[in-house]
């Protein structure tokens, strides 16, 4: 939890106006927020089990690769 809590953060939704200007970049609309949330986050990675939102950016990971990233490789 202690590694979580220094890697990790929340961020309000982004404004309204920049989520409506990334409509057509996803199939489902309703994670348009969390895109472009990110990008305008700066964070170094978005960690999502979301398919399409992995696909949407190269720095997107799974939850499994980003314990990877923090722990090292483990089996």
């Amino acid at each position: 939890m202690v590694i979580l809590d220094r890697s990790m953060a929340a961020y309000r939704d982004p404004p309204e106006g920049k989520v409506r200007e990334a409509l057509g970049r996803l199939r489902d609309e309703d994670d348009l927020p969390v895109l472009v949330g990110f990008e305008r986050s700066g964070a170094d990675h978005l960690v999502t089990g979301d398919r399409e939102l992995r696909g949407s950016t190269p720095r997107a990971v799974s939850t499994r690769r980003a314990l990877e990233l923090l722990l090292g490789k483990f089996e």
